[in-house]
């Protein structure tokens, strides 16, 4: 990375030099011809001069501005040429330097429309070679093609975060992957796409490809959290799946844009002002069930958090969803903060409660 930022230091400094004699090659050129014009120069050495040393200074910069130009599109050129020999889509992420947001921007919406439009060969393309030539991925396509909703495409793809990564360097081998994730809304139902992409190795060009494509509605998604994070289990995610689910019996609810498995409880709901007043008066999770609230509707434990994540519905006041989000010390423990949700974002202005530090009697 010094390396790196060494030449692009070297190169600022000779942009910048090629730019000072430039102004001044054109400066003492312009002089020159204005001078040379006057009755009163003819026959004078010193508009000649002029012009002289500047076109001397003029003949580097633009003598490295005419190659640049020249190699620039002899490059696109070269580029356009060889784009039609390439007979896969990541072709080009083998033969030319591309980022992660564009290896996965390219994927996720030529794949997707490829499913919509029903164009297998397209979609199955972008697959890394090693992907392709496993023994199971004409059947898992299969059964991905029979579940798969169909529409997706044209409600628009919603990036959940930034293209996630990492990249090894080794002696001249470079190896780039990354993970993004995906919503999209359609007819009142939740979908989201996890993508994995290697999109440069330069000693494996086979693997270079997607490597997962996992759609899910938006139960399925919450049990996937779930289970991904569950550290006893033995979860280890699929390369390519339609999961729909087909149980009535499990609900799930987006909060603050994160899936959750939902349990709908008989309790009354308070508004957002009655659950702040209530648990102004509450220590632990366990006084607000005490207190009949009732149980948590959410409960949710990030493997490397300590804290443990709460949520309880709350009666909406201005027609959206609102939830109460509640970190606590352990499963029905003190309570150390709360905050108003709604389906898509966390209202941070809204404190339900506000910051409790343990105290040294606790």
């Amino acid at each position: 990375m010094t390396l790196v930022f060494m030449y692009l230091g070297l190169m600022i400094v000779a942009i910048a030099i090629l730019a000072i004699l430039f102004i001044l090659g054109l400066t003492f050129l312009i002089v020159g011809l204005v001078k040379k014009g006057k009755v009163k120069n003819r026959g004078k050495k010193a508009p000649l001069v002029f012009i002289i040393v500047g076109i001397v200074f003029l003949v580097l910069p633009v003598g490295c501005g005419t190659v640049a130009l020249l190699s620039g599109a002899t490059s696109s050129v070269k580029t356009a040429i060889q784009r039609r020999l390439y007979e896969h889509p990541t072709d080009r992420w083998k033969k030319e330097w591309v980022t992660d947001n564009s290896a996965a921007d390219e994927a996720i919406h030529t794949m997707l429309e490829a499913a919509d439009n029903g164009d297998r060969e397209l979609f199955e393309s972008f697959f890394s070679e090693e992907i392709q030539n496993r023994p199971d991925f004409e059947q898992r396509m299969e059964r991905f093609w029979k579940k798969y909703p169909g529409g997706l495409y044209r409600e628009g793809i919603k990036p959940e975060n930034g293209v996630s990564g990492g990249a090894s360097y080794d002696h001249g081998s470079v190896v780039k992957d990354g993970y993004a994730t995906y919503s999209i809304e359609s007819g009142g139902q939740w979908y989201f796409i996890s993508l994995e992409l290697h999109y440069q190795d330069t000693d494996h060009p086979e693997k270079v490809g997607v490597t997962g494509f996992i759609l899910g509605d938006l139960v399925r998604r919450a049990l996937l959290l779930e289970e991904a994070n569950d550290v006893t289990s033995e979860y280890e995610m699929s390369y390519i799946d339609c999961q729909i689910n087909n149980d009535p019996s499990i609900e799930a609810k987006r909060i603050g844009g994160i899936p959750r498995i939902w349990n709908e409880t008989p309790e009354q709901k308070l508004t957002k002002e009655e659950m702040r007043d209530l648990l102004s008066s509450c220590y632990s999770v366990q006084d607000l069930i005490d207190k009949g609230v009732g149980e948590p509707n959410a409960e949710f434990k990030m493997s490397n958090a300590t804290g443990y994540e709460v949520y309880y519905g709350l009666k909406s006041s201005d027609g959206r969803e609102q939830f109460l989000h509640i970190t606590a010390e352990k499963p029905r423990g003190r309570i150390i903060y709360g905050y108003l949700c709604y389906e898509d974002e966390t209202d941070y202005d809204f404190e339900m409660c506000p910051f409790r530090p343990l105290e040294n009697n606790d």
